[in-house]
């Protein structure tokens, strides 16, 4: 399934359960480089397959709204890859989490007390 097609509280919890995995794969510098650089989706799957394979599953389990380990019990050497490049593909995930990349600072601690902090 695509992001776009939840709705609802359906869509909140593919999200929040996404949301962290898919922030580990963007923020993983090697994609980064590669996306920068206008490698292929080919390219970045394979980097996020070999460095990221723990947030890859939960990414697609959420998507097809199965558990962790049923979905990972489910996928084989064939139907893995076009699951990951169907997301890759997805030009509103994509969309929603590298424009979520621009606001975020590198040096982002991740601290909430730190970020929400004033400087005077």
């Amino acid at each position: 399934m695509k992001l776009s097609d939840f709705r609802g509280e359906d869509a909140l919890d593919v999200l929040a359960d996404i949301i962290e995995p898919v922030t580990a794969i963007f923020n993983d510098k090697e994609i980064k480089a590669a996306w920068g650089n206008k490698a292929t989706i080919a390219t970045c799957v394979k980097i996020a397959l070999k460095s990221h394979k723990k947030e890859v599953i939960e990414i697609m389990a959420a998507l097809e709204q199965e558990p962790y380990d049923e979905f990972l019990q489910s996928v084989n050497v064939l139907t893995l890859p076009i699951k990951a490049i169907q997301i890759m593909q997805d030009k509103d995930l994509r969309d929603f989490f590298t424009q979520s990349q621009m606001m975020i600072p590198d040096e982002f601690s991740g601290d909430a007390t730190e970020a929400t902090s004033d400087e005077a």
